[in-house]
């Protein structure tokens, strides 16, 4: 599913054109060409993803090593960032499942374990497309919160200084903080969810592998997302093709 705009944005929203004819495209017939929904492969998607988180935290504990630790970390955020932000983003766009009530009711695998909602997701996300590159766009204000809208750039200082300081770390902490109480919605699924993966570790005696392995590198998943979406949105640009 393409989210970016700068790929055919010179055709303009609506009016994409293919080189071997002068009409334009519906947004909807032109979106159908560029995905396909495919169960087993978005399952074993999700699989893969989890695996890697399970697989790399068994390896550290094993291990009993920081570096070994430092890598599981950088490699568990990865694949939360994987989880969130892209098959998230493809579930919000009804594309990762062919039964689009799956895509919403399956939330539970790709976005409460990282402090997020299906409902959530999609409305932001559908601002970013109804006001691309608008003022109220959220990739714009992101833009602006990483001090890319400022003339004469310290791009060495955005890309690797401003990131390993954890300032997204810490500005997705205050909104999640923001969310939990002023939307009921938000704050009932992830609070029901987190209760349980709570008490189930709890019964294991295993609070502090969620700790090390879950919070630690939630942490950390802010800063790949950042680098991530400095190196597609900054550059190429944003939104392509809305809601359908």
């Amino acid at each position: 599913m393409f989210e970016s705009c700068g790929l055919l944005a010179s055709y303009g929203l609506g009016h994409e054109m293919t080189s071997v004819s002068a009409r334009p495209i519906p947004k909807q017939r032109l979106a159908k060409q560029f995905s396909s929904r495919n169960n087993l492969k978005s399952a074993l998607a999700i699989a893969v993803d989890w695996a890697i988180i399970i697989v790399s935290a068994y390896v550290s504990i094993q291990a009993g090593h920081w570096l070994v630790y430092l890598g599981a970390v950088w490699l568990i955020g990865g694949r939360m960032m994987a989880l969130g932000e892209v098959l998230g983003h493809d579930a919000v766009h009804f594309n990762l499942f062919s039964h689009r009530g799956a895509n919403r009711w399956l939330d539970f695998l790709y976005f409460l374990p990282v402090f997020n909602t299906f409902e959530y997701y999609k409305d932001e996300h559908a601002i970013h497309h109804k006001q691309c590159m608008q003022a109220s766009d959220p990739t714009v204000l992101e833009y602006q919160r990483w001090q890319l809208d400022k003339p004469n750039l310290n791009i060495f200082y955005i890309w690797w200084i401003r990131p390993l300081l954890f300032f997204d770390t810490w500005y997705f902490i205050t909104s999640i903080g923001s969310d939990l109480i002023h939307d009921r919605s938000y704050r009932v699924k992830l609070l029901t969810f987190w209760s349980i993966v709570i008490a189930v570790f709890a019964y294991f005696g295993a609070l502090e592998v969620l700790f090390l392995y879950w919070i630690v590198p939630f942490g950390v998943r802010p800063l790949i997302i950042t680098v991530l979406r400095l190196g597609t949105h900054a550059i190429a640009g944003a939104c392509f093709i809305g809601f359908f």
